[in-house]
């Protein structure tokens, strides 16, 4: 597998596949509203969970959750906003990070649940 969208896309695709496992409902991928965009929305029980994926290959850079800052949190409010404001209804949210690590012959998966980002 080559290029940074692949690798994305792998994440991505794994990512959901453990999602559903663990019996999130994937309602969308790829979300995007505006200059927003959210990875995942899933519905798990009575909440809606917007989810980042980030995915790594080797641990040089640390690890894929150390990636997302503040400016890809403020993100996926928005887009979270603005999904909600479609929705047309509300109920309770959730962000979380899916960590996706892949060394050429495993994959290892880490949820990260109820992120929030202080100033």
């Amino acid at each position: 597998m080559k290029g940074q969208r692949n690798k994305g896309d792998y994440g991505e695709d794994y990512a959901c596949k453990w999602l559903q496992s663990k019996e999130y409902i994937i309602l969308e991928r790829n979300f995007r509203f505006s200059y927003y965009e959210v990875d995942v929305i899933a519905l798990k029980g009575k909440m809606i969970h917007f989810i980042e994926v980030k995915t790594r290959w080797t641990s040089t850079f640390g690890n894929p959750e150390e990636s997302v800052d503040r400016k890809k949190f403020k993100s996926m409010q928005e887009g979270a906003a603005a999904y909600m404001d479609i929705l047309g209804y509300y109920m309770p949210i959730q962000f979380d990070i899916v960590s996706v690590r892949y060394d050429g012959t495993k994959t290892e998966v880490i949820l990260i649940e109820d992120v929030y980002f202080f100033r």
